[in-house]
This record gives structure tokens, C-alpha cells and sequence, in this order.
């Protein structure tokens, strides 16, 4: 997940937040945090 990526979904949860669809916020929790975890760790 690039960065502009993080940011814009920080942006739409913070200030558009009737935008935010919930299952795509919990694939992301689920399936792409970790990933973004281990890069940073590395």
C-alpha cells in the first residue's frame, strides 16, 4: 500500500467519513496491514 495511498484513506475516514464503505476498511485491517507492518519493520 504506497503511501498517497494511507494518506487518502486517512483523508476520506477523516473528513468524508459517510464515504467510507466498511468492508473496505476491514479487508484493509485484515488482509493489507500486515504487509505494511513487515515493510516497515524491514
Amino acid at each position: 500500500m504506497p503511501r498517497a495511498s494511507i494518506a487518502g484513506l486517512r483523508n476520506v475516514v477523516v473528513h468524508e467519513y459517510s464515504r467510507v464503505e466498511p468492508r473496505l476498511v476491514l479487508d484493509i485491517v485484515e488482509y493489507q496491514l500486515a504487509d505494511l507492518a513487515a515493510a516497515l519493520r524491514t
